[in-house]
């Protein structure tokens, strides 16, 4: 090939007048490169040149194949090549002009194409045959933000729409339906004034879609999409905490994940550097409300974030990966500790100090928790006492506990206990861990008390 021109950008930018002045100056003749004007009888919209507007300059590629069928990037090249090869023969100088890159790419790069692959996966080969360098850029495809022009980050999809997400904003493209030329367009009234901070915290599963997202203001909350509507779901604790993570460690490597458990479903941000793991419950919180959004921090008991990094789910059960080593684990709900170690899991409250108050006074602090069976721990014969209706111990004249006739057998209860820990500044510390009983299995009128707790002063809030 001896001379190629492109010309190339956006619609409406002036192209098509720019490459036939040049034409008529150089003996050059155009070949099209746009994906919509290839199609017979699409001229409003497509920005398609008339006879007029040609000035007697041969185009090619225009008007080529039926909106019925399919044209894609292997065509093109086919097609182009011959002009090319026509136009050179007889002493012209071709002017590729339009704006679909990777028609343009297809020709002027004979090397390097980008194909869309899994992100982090191997290569795809090119349905245009030969060797060269594969760049793999995710699930990204093809397409272009231009209502707000950005560089795309991501592209998921849910209910029939693709969303694709730049830095600071997301377009939603919807399918356009069978017989158009273009399979999906762009929905200008769904715009999301949010792009997305982190690829990895985006996860799509159950009919909803989470990323954490962020404007040109700086980062923002976690964002949960439903059908089309976008709300924000994280807390203002939550927020606070992520904003420190990305002016400290970074967020860059968040890792997330939707996941059913007891047919609940739970939406599970890991944050490897900062040596976190935060999981909200979709299923129970209700996302306008802050006291609602019912999120929780899981680790565990030395302190680092919980081990689960990917899912993957197969045969009815969940397998998750390791951030840390090569091994995969099944999730199981008969086990409740995380290869061995003992689950530690954290809820944050809302402040309890009441407007105009010096001093918040907690007498008892009680915890309702639902008991259950818990594997791997000791059993005991335990005795069971007889409760009035106002679950008031039956002692006998000596005041010893009446007891029921037969025994049950329990856990231990030494081994089954909740941690408190409080914070007297708003959550950024928090004091020594205060351990308390968690109950018999099966007790499901057992109290988790704490007492002797201390004092908070007013406007500091008390943490749980």
């Amino acid at each position: 090939m001896n001379k190629l021109i492109v010309i190339l950008g956006q619609t409406a930018t002036g192209k098509s007048d720019l490459a036939v002045k040049l034409a008529k100056k150089i003996n050059g003749e155009i070949i099209s490169s746009d994906s919509r004007q290839v199609y017979k009888g699409l001229d409003i919209g497509t920005g398609k040149i008339t006879k007029k507007e040609m000035g007697g300059v041969p185009h090619y590629l225009l008007d080529v194949e039926s909106p019925k069928n399919q044209f894609n990037v292997a065509e093109y090249k086919k097609l182009a090549e011959e002009k090319i090869e026509v136009i050179l023969k007889h002493g012209g100088i071709p002017i590729i002009c339009g704006g679909t890159g990777f028609y343009i790419q297809s020709i002027v790069d004979l090397t390097t194409i980008t194909v869309s692959a899994t992100n982090g996966g191997v290569a795809i080969t090119s349905v245009l045959g030969g060797t060269g360098t594969f760049t793999n850029n995710g699930q990204l495809q093809q397409g272009e933000v231009i209502s707000h022009p950005g560089t795309i980050v991501a592209c998921r999809t849910l209910h029939r729409r693709i969303f694709f997400f730049s830095e600071y904003f997301t377009e939603i493209w919807e399918n356009a339906g069978v017989g158009t030329n273009l399979p999906f367009r762009r929905n200008n009234s769904l715009l999301i004034e949010y792009g997305c901070a982190a690829i990895g915290s985006i996860a799509v599963d159950f009919d909803r879609l989470f990323f954490l997202s962020q404007d040109r203001n700086g980062l923002g909350s976690v964002m949960m999409v439903v059908g089309s509507q976008a709300m924000e779901s994280s807390t203002r604790a939550l927020d606070y905490t992520l904003a420190r993570f990305a002016a400290s460690t970074g967020i860059s490597d968040c890792r997330s994940f939707l996941i059913k458990e007891n047919g609940i479903i739970f939406y599970r941000m890991n944050f490897t550097t900062s040596d976190h793991t935060f999981v909200y419950n979709v299923s129970h919180s209700d996302p306008t409300n802050d006291i609602t959004k019912y999120w929780h921090e899981e680790e565990i008991l030395t302190g680092n974030r919980h081990p689960a990094q990917t899912l993957g789910y197969f045969n009815g059960k969940n397998f998750v990966g390791s951030y840390s080593a090569s091994t995969m684990y099944i999730l199981d709900v008969n086990t409740y500790t995380n290869d061995d170690q003992r689950i530690k899991r954290i809820r944050i409250t809302r402040s309890f100090v009441p407007p105009g108050y010096q001093r918040l006074r907690i007498d008892r602090l009680q915890l309702d928790l639902l008991q259950g069976h818990v594997a791997n721990l000791s059993t005991q014969l335990i005795d069971n006492p007889i409760f009035t209706e106002n679950e008031e111990e039956i002692l006998t004249e000596s005041g010893e506990e009446l007891l029921a006739e037969t025994d049950s057998l329990g856990q231990n209860a030494a081994n089954l206990f909740v941690f408190l820990s409080i914070s007297k500044d708003g959550g950024q510390s928090y004091g020594y861990s205060v351990k308390a009983p968690m109950g018999q299995t099966g007790e499901r009128k057992f109290r988790t008390l704490w007492r002797k707790l201390g004092v908070i002063p007013r406007g500091q809030g008390f943490v749980a």
